[in-house]
């Protein structure tokens, strides 16, 4: 990318690159890009309209990686704000949250 492209930018354009690969059975390219997506803020999209695809690749490498709980608490924070995203998101960061704490261990129960 240009030298100058924002950071929201280059997240945005590594997530849906890591889509991408994973749709082409790449899994091993697609987790690092996702991860190296992630490496601009560990804790938040740098831009809310990709929260989805962010909470999708944080739960893929959370997983990959044993960091369960890291990406667990960053979901749980996502969940917590929830109504903030748009509805195509929330169904993301819902499924996401959801599929990483299966993947450790933990119950999820409605309401």
């Amino acid at each position: 990318m240009p030298a100058g492209t924002p950071q929201w930018a280059i997240q945005s354009w590594m997530l849906l690159k890591a889509d991408l690969l994973a749709l082409l059975n790449r899994q091993a390219i697609a987790l690092d890009t996702g991860a190296a997506a992630l490496a601009f803020s560990k804790e938040s999209p740098k831009s809310i309209e990709y929260a989805g695809p962010f909470a999708r690749w944080t739960g893929f490498v959370g997983v990959s990686t044993n960091q369960v709980e890291v990406a667990g608490q960053i979901l749980t924070q996502m969940m917590s704000e929830l109504p903030s995203y748009d509805l195509v998101d929330q169904a993301e960061i819902l499924s996401a949250w959801i599929w990483t704490r299966r993947q450790g261990g933990a119950a999820v129960r409605s309401g």
